[in-house]
């Protein structure tokens, strides 16, 4: 198309002309290839609202271990059978468990939970994860990035897009185990679980995506150094 229209293409078709505001720490993603010279840092937003307040069933959570387990808001990912194995395996693992559906699910849809389970359609990630001693997910880049800001380990079991090279840099990191789909059982989940829970290497490396996370702009300083480099450059 660029040809025919008689223009000579960009390399990369322009995409790394300017800049753009990059979340990941360089430990999850050391090559940027291209885009090194023009990716500006910024710390992941997880912001608290005024209203974000935990359920009382959740507050009251403390005597033991908490899991927070998602499979994100894409129906795709999170269809209600996909999170049968995960309870399953997390029904006697000493830990109480908080999942989230989506808004497009009913709760009611996954079933008879196990008495440690608490599920909601959504709740607010900036309230609920200092209580979370571990996370389960699918590898988005959202929960991923929001669990290790707080220094969360993780269980990762990607499903598509871009969770399984992100599963793959949280694990080479230390931070996290990684179930594919094709090795998601209870008895695996449970074991993964059990040891990002008492194996203390996943917490320390957790915490130190956490440091280098907090090291980064906030998101407010990197969007204004963005923009005067556009305005700059007009």
């Amino acid at each position: 198309m660029w040809y025919s229209a008689g223009v000579e293409p960009d390399e990369y078709a322009g995409l790394y002309r300017h800049g753009y505001l990059d979340p990941v720490p360089a430990t999850l993603q050391p090559d940027l290839g291209a885009a090194a010279a023009i990716s500006q840092p910024i710390q992941p937003a997880v912001s608290v609202r005024a209203t974000d307040e935990l359920p009382e069933s959740i507050r009251r959570l403390g005597d033991r271990p908490v899991v927070y387990v998602s499979l994100g808001t894409v129906p795709i990912f999170n269809q209600p059978g996909a999170f049968g194995p995960l309870l399953a395996g997390l029904a006697d693992s000493g830990a109480d468990v908080v999942v989230t559906v989506g808004a497009e699910t009913d709760p009611s849809a996954l079933g008879p939970l196990p008495a440690n389970v608490i599920a909601a359609r959504w709740l607010s990630l900036a309230a609920l994860l200092p209580r979370c001693d571990a996370v389960l997910c699918h590898a988005g880049a959202g929960i991923t990035l929001a669990a290790l800001s707080h220094g969360i380990p993780l269980v990762l079991s990607p499903r598509g897009a871009d969770q399984f090279p992100t599963a793959a840099a949280c694990r080479a990191a230390g931070a996290a185990q990684v179930l594919t789909p094709d090795q998601i059982t209870p008895e695996a989940v449970h074991a993964a679980i059990d040891t990002v829970l008492t194996d203390k290497s996943h917490r320390i490396a957790a915490e130190r995506l956490r440091t280098e996370i907090a090291a980064r702009p906030a998101p407010e300083f990197a969007a204004r150094t963005l923009l005067d480099r556009f305005v700059l450059e007009a």
